[in-house]
């Protein structure tokens, strides 16, 4: 079979997902209006959907880029069936699509994607999206130190001076982080030189053995 043959007898998936569930619009070859169908958004559920419509490399799907990320896409063309994520910006809109549900949207880009008319984007491979996944949590774990911070400078905490065998302090920052987010004792001195190491590698001597006493703690300082 040619490759012509083959493009025209493809049999193109237009989805529209969400979290727990993904619209599907299958428009077979020759036909205009695609048969829409609701499947849960897990990976039996698409691979049964898949089977039934036998050959995968005869299957052309498309669904449009989003917070779900490329799980989708992953598990599609590990099954062999041809997928692209398209660009949600750069897809065609109508003077009569003003009104928009799952099942409409799929259908179009089912028949879009047919035409030709849709604009995929470049996937990461899956070790690519771990170290975005990594970066993102960076930023918002930093983002967190930041308020916190300035809810110290703002509002800071009661501090004891303190007497500890062998001039050693501990300064116990859970205040940085929040109760039940502890990451550990954040500062440690020994004998007379004190330092404070923050998150953002920035440094401060302390000029005697400090603890800082969290509101919640009840008692004199140890």
């Amino acid at each position: 079979m040619s490759s012509v043959a083959s493009l025209a007898g493809a049999i193109h998936l237009g989805m529209d997902t969400s979290k727990k569930t993904i619209m599907v619009a299958t428009l077979m070859p020759g036909e205009q209006i695609p048969v829409t169908e609701r499947i849960a958004n897990e990976e039996a559920a698409v691979r049964r959907f898949i089977a039934r419509l036998g050959d995968p490399s005869q299957l052309r799907a498309c669904y449009e880029a989003g917070p779900g990320g490329y799980d989708l896409y992953w598990l599609l063309t590990s099954m062999g069936v041809a997928c692209e994520v398209v660009a949600p910006s750069l897809i065609p809109k109508g003077g009569s699509d003003k009104v928009k549900t799952d099942r409409r949207d799929a259908c179009r880009r089912a028949r879009l994607h047919r035409a030709g008319e849709l604009t995929p984007v470049r996937v990461p491979t899956r070790a690519e999206e771990a170290v975005r996944d990594l970066v993102r949590v960076r930023a918002g774990l930093r983002a967190r130190i930041e308020v916190r911070c300035q809810d110290l400078q703002d509002d800071p905490p009661v501090l004891e001076q303190g007497d500890l065998p062998g001039g050693a302090v501990v300064l116990e920052l859970d205040f940085l982080i929040g109760p039940g987010d502890r990451a550990g004792p954040a500062v440690h001195g020994d004998h007379g030189q004190d330092r404070q190491r923050a998150r953002d590698g920035q440094r401060r001597s302390l000029p005697h053995a400090w603890i800082a006493r969290r509101p919640w703690q009840e008692g004199p300082a140890a």
